[in-house]
């Protein structure tokens, strides 16, 4: 029998040049094993003529799931700013508060060519919407809506080389065969040890009210074909208190914001701070007065909203009070469960994602058929989503993201959505710049770690996988962990070297030129990857659109 799908099931929810000791007391991560077909969980197109979704609905859709979706990532990523701030004092603070919840499936026979994905850091993350007058139009009173939903998911994917940032997000309403899964009880966080059978045709945020973290974490990955190795869940209240803890956030509108659902939202134009229901409401309002772009509109708001909560984060004025780190970083982790997501692996990551420009963030939605089956879902457009995938495993660059334009006048309820203002299609694409085989790879191996004899064995290993060692030595200083430096125009070249040494983060060298230089630091223990050649590139879908995370929409603050 068909299943509903979920949508009324309650629910509760640059890098540093010497990495620091507690780096290297870090596990490796375990992965998947093959690549199998995947197809199960997708659901067939449907061979009656589709019931057309109205326009509005249906961008709704797509934007929501982008653009909540960033407001999610903005709030991971600000609190990992504040946990290095902070430092061990925050972690433990950090430590104690996160609940943590077995979501995992780090076995899963869907996993896409998992040697290629050696070092990568895939972040499944979920928004569970409890607010009060939430509800999937964005808007509306308790009397609507009650209860809790998986209503936004996402993966934040994040390269060996850390080179880019990458957040897909997957609409909720996307049609999917359930698998069998154990039941999750959302009320204590546990799973109830009974099996759901499962369900044909279903929406996929059915997987997470059914079978929790571990079942959603199970679809997406035969969808993706990623390995998911971190799972966030993040209740919207969280969101709310953080914007408290940093005071407010000061936003910009050209005129007052009304919105006919929501009523006055910013009375007068120019500058205002706004905070708990005010700031709500500014990222949802979608029937802005005087504004006749719609979700448009919205998606602008929203942009400026996260840069500028960003910057209130950054601020001088929260980095230098303890009170206000700690109000931040309980704001979020009060509301957060996951698993392997704690302060050393938040740590290790803003470490290696220190100076990466916002340009390299790219934000992009799972390609759908643009309108609802028999069953009003939304369906994937499997090998669209395909392409997409592989080329963010195999790190060939997506569109760019360019400066807003104004949006398209009336286009036709048949016709495909037209790109949104700030987003570039995937035919003006950068062409890509593939990664090259182990051989076509030159590498400098130098000891760092004092340890006799280290720099052979690794030049050894490389060699029996197929790289070209040109060079055997001692560094000038020591290192505390093993380290991968890159000239300008090399990053191709060091993914390849960070996928045979996954655990060695990337950096970028602008004095070096030529060669990749491994340094190899005491927790090297000899062992080298075997990298697989790489594939042809895969073919982009044509009306892929991104957006970008050089987010300057709203002008300087």
């Amino acid at each position: 029998m068909p299943d509903p799908g979920g949508d009324s099931t309650p629910g509760d929810p640059g890098s540093p040049t010497r990495p620091a000791p507690w780096e290297r007391r870090l596990s490796a991560i375990g992965r998947g094993r093959s690549d199998p077909d995947d197809s199960s969980v997708f659901a067939p197109l449907d061979d009656d003529r589709p019931a057309t979704r109205p326009r509005d609905s249906g961008q709704h859709l797509r934007c929501a799931a982008l653009l909540t979706g960033k407001l999610l990532v903005t709030s991971v990523a600000a609190l990992v700013f504040v946990v290095t701030a902070l430092g061990w004092v925050t972690t433990e603070l950090l430590d104690a508060q996160l609940r943590t919840v077995s979501a995992l499936d780090p076995d899963s026979d869907a996993v896409i060519d998992p040697a290629g994905q050696l070092g990568d850091q895939n972040y499944l993350i979920v928004g569970s919407d409890t607010r009060i007058g939430a509800q999937p139009a964005g808007a509306g009173t308790t009397e609507v809506v009650a209860g809790a939903r998986a209503d936004t998911i996402m993966i934040t994917h994040v390269p060996a080389d850390r080179s880019r940032v990458v957040v897909v997000s997957i609409p909720r309403d996307i049609q999917i065969s359930r698998p069998p899964c154990q039941v999750w009880d959302p009320r204590t966080g546990r799973y109830t040890g009974t099996t759901d059978p499962g369900a044909e045709i279903a929406k996929i945020n059915s997987a997470y009210a059914v079978g929790g973290p571990r079942c959603l974490t199970r679809v997406v990955q035969q969808i993706s074909g990623l390995h998911i190795n971190h799972f966030l869940a993040v209740d919207f209240r969280g969101f709310q208190a953080m914007v408290a803890a940093v005071g407010g956030v000061r936003v910009c509108v050209e005129r007052p914001l009304t919105d006919a659902e929501l009523g006055v939202i910013i009375p007068e134009p120019g500058y205002a701070t706004i905070s708990g229901d005010t700031a709500l409401d500014f990222v949802r309002a979608r029937k802005v007065v005087g504004d006749p772009t719609g979700g448009y509109g919205r998606i602008t708001r929203q942009q400026h909203f996260l840069s500028a909560l960003l910057r209130e984060t950054m601020s001088a004025e929260v980095l230098f009070s303890p009170s206000a780190l700690r109000d931040v970083v309980a704001a979020v982790t009060a509301n957060t469960i996951g698993d392997n997501v704690d302060a050393s692996t938040l740590l290790r990551l803003a470490h290696s994602l220190q100076g990466l420009d916002p340009s390299a963030v790219t934000f992009v939605t799972a390609p759908t058929t643009g309108e609802a089956n028999r069953y009003g879902n939304e369906v994937l457009r499997r090998d669209d989503t395909a392409a997409l995938f592989r080329a963010i495993i195999d790190g060939t660059p997506l569109p760019d993201a360019q400066a807003p334009t104004a949006p398209p006048a009336g286009p036709s309820s048949r016709t495909e959505p037209a790109p949104r203002p700030g987003t570039r299609t995937g035919s003006s694409a950068t062409p890509p710049a593939p990664r090259p085989a182990p051989s076509e790879v030159r590498i400098r191996v130098l000891n760092g770690s004092g340890i006799t004899g280290q720099a052979a064995a690794g030049a050894r290993a490389l060699r029996a996988v197929g790289f070209g060692v040109v060079d055997v030595g001692n560094a000038d200083e020591r290192v505390e962990s093993t380290v991968i430096r890159y000239g300008d125009g090399r990053r191709p070249a060091a993914r390849t070297v960070a996928m045979a040494v996954p655990e060695a983060p990337s950096e970028l060298d602008p004095t070096l030129d030529g060669a990749i230089v491994l340094v190899l630091g005491p927790d090297f223990d000899g062992t080298v990857t075997e990298v697989p050649e790489p594939g042809a590139a895969p073919s982009l879908p044509s009306d892929l659109t991104t957006v970008s995370g050089a987010d300057s929409a709203c002008g300087s603050a």
